[in-house]
């Protein structure tokens, strides 16, 4: 289609250069959806690992990074000129480096650290004037930094945040520091929460924004704010608000542009890269999913803002080479534009049975009033059914901001439940927000790790019940290396069994009540992550002693290996035993079972951890007794589960051709006319999913009266036409607006 239009601007306007027909064709992909990552002047060659900053409101910079994965960090300065459309070599920097972070302030770069070789970091700060196209030597930083973030408060101080990395030598910090330009002066700011590399952040007003990055556990989607004390700069408020959705990252971009924080692109812990982009609005308190990377990108530099547009330029795809593209979106205001800012409930742990409502706050981020068709669709995922569908219409002024309830549902029991809203409007300019979703589980389920696995117990109001495993005919384990006391004894499991990114096919089980892939023999309990032991299943890792009493069966049925500890007391209680059980199920999941708890209790650990534990990869569901109302005792279960996998969200049907059926796309007033290419049989059906009115009809006087198969004038909102044949797709979409 752009090539169809490319043409006929050429043979309409031959003396148009090809930089005129690229605009006018951008416009044109502009006009179709105005939410696209749309393409711009390439880099002059690929590049990642660079800095990205704003150096006015038509220009931006691309300082240092490198051109190839092997190759050496460069001096390289290069501008853009947004109006131009095109790049233009500076005067470069007098060090090479990488990783650096940059902020623009009093009318200069201040490009901070960075790296010549990765993992050693630099203190150097070098300063860039645009208009000089001159470089100068600014005050070094206090300590040598790379992997952190910039940002320039108020034009007038620039602040640096974090850094480091997974690199040996290389930890994250959690310092922040002001440098007054005006001084050459740097001086300490309140520290961030956590140690933090590898971050984004922007300033909103007096706020500070972090997100993202690279923390002592690897990755993560977590988030701060720091508001600054306009009186003294150096007394930040640190609080964290909602985690960034989906998996942990690092390495992404983000800037602040009218009045929202946004986030595009990252890294995750196995090296892919995310084309998830999103937005912080501090009105909502939300995250709000905007439109995908046209690729998935993570170091990229910072997004750029210039005017109301969002610029992206090359960074790491994943795979090699690094790229040189450049995309831009557009994130500023629409005439029209409604949209669904977030789904508030069923969000979170849901409760079996107990009423839920369905709510989304919807709002008109136009300029001008707006009536817009809303709908929600909710569906328990697992099983296909449909526990909720509504549709209704509003009327809203510019700025107006509906929280709009559908009713209540009860969730079932076990159910993955997927939330859907979305709005429709005539002529909508701005299609990025006009849906939002929410997935959630009903049960007591705890939050997940940090690869998705979760537990629920008969401590907690979940589906999980007691169920004893008999143990009766299994093999007594041993012998026990080095003794029964703190002693282990390898097994092979009958089936490969799922956990975390591998498949276990044996495994060490201890005398201690714990299992794991590591001969190590350990004595008494720590608390997880323990990074000395690799993949940990502890039903109740103690210090136990089998020298005293008790033993340990393995039992082997069908899909399920068991291991017990019967009878098996603490050190030095030969009085006092516990008899608990651990189950392996083919499918991946884990329980616990424990049925005579009567020794000391308080000094357990009950839990599981991937790998070391790093990224987050384990769940301690008690520790020493605490928290109190789990720690396990007479008739108690545990049950863990694998991420959930195979959710897929619903969506409309798809329209028919528009040969075989026409109508409006909106209607006010009397019956609608339809346009039929031969008789049919027409099927009307709502936005909730239910079959209002069956008509059989002639072309050329083909009508709906907007009466469903009662008689009954049906009510505003969005419904779905189709025709009552094979082979043709559903449907063509009206709006009702009486």
């Amino acid at each position: 289609m752009l090539l169809l239009i490319a043409s006929l601007l050429a043979a309409a306007q031959p003396a148009e250069t090809p930089r005129e027909i690229q605009r006018a064709l951008e416009t044109r992909a502009l006009a179709l959806d105005t939410s696209a990552w749309l393409a711009r002047a390439a880099l002059p060659a690929p590049r990642a690992l660079h800095c990205a900053v704003a150096a006015g409101p038509d220009k931006l910079l691309i300082i240092g990074g490198r051109t190839g994965s092997t190759g050496p960090m460069t001096t390289d300065c290069l501008g853009y000129s947004a109006s131009e459309d095109r790049w233009t070599g500076l005067e470069p920097m007098e060090s090479e480096r990488g990783l650096a972070a940059a902020a623009f302030a009093d009318g200069r770069a201040w490009v901070t650290g960075g790296c010549r070789r990765f993992g050693t970091g630099l203190a150097e700060v070098e300063i860039f004037d645009p208009v000089a196209n001159f470089w100068s030597a600014g005050p070094a930083l206090p300590e040598s930094l790379h992997d952190h973030a910039a940002v320039a408060w108020r034009d007038s101080l620039v602040c640096v945040i974090g850094g480091g990395n997974w690199a040996p030598g290389s930890p994250p910090v959690n310092r922040v520091r002001w440098l007054d330009p005006a001084a050459s002066y740097w001086f300490s700011a309140t520290p961030l929460p956590v140690a933090l590399g590898a971050a984004a952040a922007a300033v909103l007003g007096d706020t500070i924004i972090v997100a993202a990055g690279w923390t002592d556990s690897g990755p993560t989607n977590r988030a701060w704010r720091g508001v600054i004390d306009p009186l003294a700069p150096e007394q930040i408020s640190w609080s964290e608000i909602d985690s960034i959705p989906g998996a942990g990252r690092c390495r992404a971009s983000a800037v602040a542009l009218n009045g929202r924080f946004h986030l595009a692109g990252g890294l995750l812990g196995d090296g892919r890269c995310v084309a998830e982009t999103y937005s912080w609005d501090p009105a909502l308190e939300t995250w709000l999913r905007e439109t995908d990377l046209s690729t998935p990108r993570a170091d990229a530099g910072a997004l750029v803002a210039l005017g109301d547009w969002l610029h992206l330029c090359g960074g790491y795809t994943g795979t090699q080479p690094y790229t040189d593209t450049h995309r831009r979106r557009y994130a500023g205001r629409y005439a029209n534009d409604c949209g669904v800012e977030v789904v508030t409930t069923p969000r979170g742990r849901l409760f079996p049975g107990v009423p839920v409502s369905v709510r989304a706050r919807v709002r008109n981020h136009g300029d001008l009033p707006a009536t817009l068709v809303v709908t929600a669709l909710v569906v328990d995922t697992l099983t296909g059914n449909r526990l909720l569908a509504r549709d209704t219409s509003l009327a809203l002024e510019p700025g107006e901001r509906v929280l709009f309830d559908f009713g209540q549902l009860e969730p079932p029991a076990g159910a993955v439940i997927a939330t859907r809203v979305g709005t429709w409007t005539p002529g909508d300019e701005n299609r990025a927000n006009d849906t939002a979703s929410a997935l959630c589980r009903t049960t007591g389920f705890s939050d997940p790790d940090g690869f998705g696995y979760r537990w629920e117990s008969t401590l907690e109001p979940d589906t999980v019940g007691f169920a004893w495993f008999d143990p009766g005919g299994g093999e007594t384990l041993g012998p026990w290396l080095p003794d029964p006391d703190n002693g282990l004894v390898q097994r092979r499991l009958p089936f490969l069994f799922p956990w975390y990114d591998n498949s276990l096919d044996r495994l060490w089980v201890g005398t201690n009540g714990y299992i794991t892939t590591s001969e190590v023999a350990v004595g008494g309990n720590l608390g997880l992550p323990w990074p000395d032991i690799e993949h940990l299943i502890a039903p109740f890792w103690d210090d136990l002693d089998l020298r005293t009493g008790g033993a340990v069966l393995e039992t082997v049925r069908a899909d399920t290996i068991a291991w017990t500890w019967l009878g098996v007391p603490r050190h030095g209680e030969p009085d006092r035993a516990v008899t608990f059980q651990a189950l392996l199920i083919a499918n991946g999941r884990l329980r616990f079972n424990y049925l005579d708890m009567d020794a000391d209790r308080a000094s357990s650990t009950v839990g599981i951890q991937g790998g070391d534990g790093s990224w987050y990869r384990y769940l301690e569901f008690a520790l020493d007794g605490l928290p109190p109302e789990r720690v396990p005792r007479d008739s108690v279960s545990v049950l863990f589960h694998r991420p959930v996998t195979g959710v897929v969200e619903q969506h409309q049907p798809a329209p028919v051709q528009p040969d075989q059926l026409a109508c409006p796309t909106v209607w006010r007033a009397g019956p609608l006319p339809l346009a039929l290419a031969a008789p049919a049989r027409v099927e009307v059906w709502s936005a909730t999913g239910r079959r209002v009115r069956v008509l059989d009809l002639e072309p050329g006087r083909a009508t709906w009266d907007l009466r469903d198969e009662t008689g009954r004038p049906v009510p505003s909102g969005a419904y779905f036409l189709r025709l009552d044949a094979p082979g043709i797709p559903p449907a063509r979409r009206v709006a009702i607006i009486r």
